[in-house]
């Protein structure tokens, strides 16, 4: 597998474990914050055609802005398919849920995510929120056993939660799930 794994500084330990699992390198992308906190963002100077970006997006705010900076540069550096890991999906909550007025991230996050990634692989313990990818790009769920139209799986739970501290048992199933997205 013509694969790289990209990753950032704070989910090291992660990004190595899904990378031994999955048979990849995984590299780190380089992040600094000037003053004003605009991020500058450095990648390996070329990429192989097939990129991985792993990010829990916990706390999502500068991590989407991250994600778009990524998407971007891996595509001058050579990079034809990117999928993003996101054990932990943050702002797909339900538009519905939201009162009026209120801005719902359902769908705008959904989108943008399905905008940037040609497949998101995460580990999310709520697949319904994933309605919104789901209609523009693969979606695959490591928990996940069972295919469904629209590229979605879903199915029974492996025990474990998507916080990054207990993101271990998650290798194996993320993998699996990598390496269906990188066969297709």
């Amino acid at each position: 597998m013509d694969t790289l794994l990209l990753h950032f500084d704070d989910e090291t330990l992660e990004a190595e474990r899904l990378a031994r699992a999955v048979g990849v390198e995984c590299a780190v992308i380089e992040r600094h914050s000037f003053p004003d906190d605009e991020l500058h963002l450095r990648l390996p100077q070329s990429l192989p055609s097939r990129v991985v970006v792993y990010r829990s997006l916990h706390r999502p705010n500068e991590k989407l802005l991250e994600l778009l900076l990524v998407v971007r540069a891996a595509g001058r550096r050579g990079a034809e398919h990117v999928t993003l890991v996101a054990p932990y999906l943050a702002g797909l909550r339900r538009d519905d849920e939201s009162a009026a007025g209120e801005a719902g991230c359902e769908g705008i996050v959904g989108g943008f995510l399905a905008g940037l990634f040609d497949a998101v692989l995460t580990a999310d313990p709520y697949p319904s929120r994933v309605s919104s990818l789901a209609e523009a790009v693969p979606v695959l769920h490591a928990h996940a056993a069972l295919p469904r139209e629209a590229g979605v799986e879903q199915g029974r739970s492996t025990g474990c939660d998507s916080h990054p501290n207990k993101a271990a048992c998650l290798a194996p199933r993320l993998a699996e799930a990598l390496r269906a997205i990188h066969a297709a």
